[in-house]
C-alpha cells in the first residue's frame, strides 16, 4: 500500500505553463496549468477537495481521501512545500491529452504530468516524480 501510494505520489499528474491555445485534444494548456496548480496548492494546504475536484472517478479512486495526509506527509518531508509552475509542454500520447511540468518546490524541482481522455475536462491521471521522493520510495 505504502509503495502503491508512493508511485502515485512519486509519479503524480499535471501541467504547467503554457498558453491559451486549446490543445488538438480539447484540454487547453491554460486549463491543464490551472488545474495542475490548483492541486498542488491544494495538497500543499492539506485541502483534499480542492485537491481532487478535477479528478475523474477513475482518479478518485486510485487516490482516496484516506491516502492524502500521508502523501501530503512524504510529500513535504522531500520535496518541501510547493513554490511555482516552472515549465510546460504538451506530449504526445494517443488517446489522451498529456502534459508535462516542472514544478518547482523548497528543495527541488519535481517532474509532474497530468492525462485526459481526448474530448475530456477531467483529469484521468496526476503523476509527481523528483530524486528525493525516488529516494525515499526505495527507503521503503
Amino acid at each position: 500500500m505504502k509503495k502503491t501510494l508512493l508511485a502515485l505520489a512519486a509519479g503524480f499528474a499535471l501541467t504547467a505553463c503554457g498558453g491559451t491555445a486549446e490543445s488538438s485534444n480539447g484540454v487547453s494548456r491554460e486549463e491543464a496549468q490551472g488545474q495542475a496548480e490548483g492541486a498542488l496548492l491544494a495538497l500543499d494546504a492539506g485541502d483534499y477537495a480542492q485537491f481532487s475536484r478535477d479528478f475523474s472517478p477513475t482518479l478518485l479512486e486510485a487516490l482516496p481521501e484516506k491516502n492524502f495526509a500521508e502523501l501530503r506527509h512524504r510529500l513535504e518531508e522531500t520535496s518541501g512545500h510547493f513554490q511555482s509552475v516552472e515549465s510546460l509542454s504538451e506530449v504526445s500520447d494517443p488517446g489522451y491529452a498529456t502534459f508535462e511540468m516542472t514544478a518547482s518546490f523548497e528543495r527541488e524541482p519535481v517532474r509532474v504530468l497530468t492525462w485526459y481522455p481526448i474530448g475530456s475536462h477531467e483529469m484521468q491521471g496526476f503523476w509527481m516524480d523528483s530524486e528525493n521522493l525516488q529516494a525515499f520510495h526505495s527507503d521503503d
